[in-house]
């Protein structure tokens, strides 16, 4: 195996640059959310307007987490990460429906892990508080908020602070 010879520190090496790498995807796909969330507009105070953004966070991070989880399971078979190239792969099967569910079946570990993943981003998500009762104070705290985020969104598509860092692509 390709991990039989790897050492505490290769793997915490190996984590480091996974989290480096992951969170450019992770900024990316989550900049909607930021800016319904942090975006200063007193207006978005409704508890319909945060049901709305749960739903827009819990469900795109399902369907992200989904293809990492199918990434997982194809990985072994084709020694290769899943990308759109598989559309053409299979684009001649007729019995796609057939090959999926015993996909499903025989991966049954991963359909168990997104389905625990689901539970945890749910019960997990927690709704925006804002301790300011003034408009001055809630747009102050909003804005920091919304400046933070975009920096941090942007050291994560980058991948980093410095000159030697360039952006990573997804």
């Amino acid at each position: 195996s390709t991990f039989n010879y790897l050492t505490l520190n290769d793997f915490i090496r190996l984590c480091k640059g996974g989290l480096l790498f992951d969170s450019a995807a992770i900024a990316y796909c989550n900049i909607l959310y930021v800016l319904l969330v942090f975006f200063p507009l007193h207006l978005k105070e409704k508890p319909g307007y945060h049901k709305f953004v749960k739903w827009v966070f819990v469900v795109l991070n399902l369907l992200l987490l989904s293809v990492n989880l199918i990434d997982s399971g194809y990985f072994p078979f084709s020694n290769q990460r899943v990308t759109t190239s598989i559309f053409a792969q299979f684009s001649n099967e007729d019995n796609l429906v057939g090959i999926f569910l015993i996909e499903i079946l025989r991966s049954w570990y991963l359909v168990l892990a997104f389905a625990g993943l689901a539970a945890l981003l749910w019960k997990g998500y927690r709704t925006p508080e804002y301790p300011g009762k003034s408009r001055a104070g809630y747009y102050a705290l909003s804005l920091c908020g919304f400046v933070l985020f975009a920096f941090a969104s942007v050291c994560g598509i980058r991948g980093g602070i410095g000159k030697a860092i360039r952006p990573i692509t997804l």
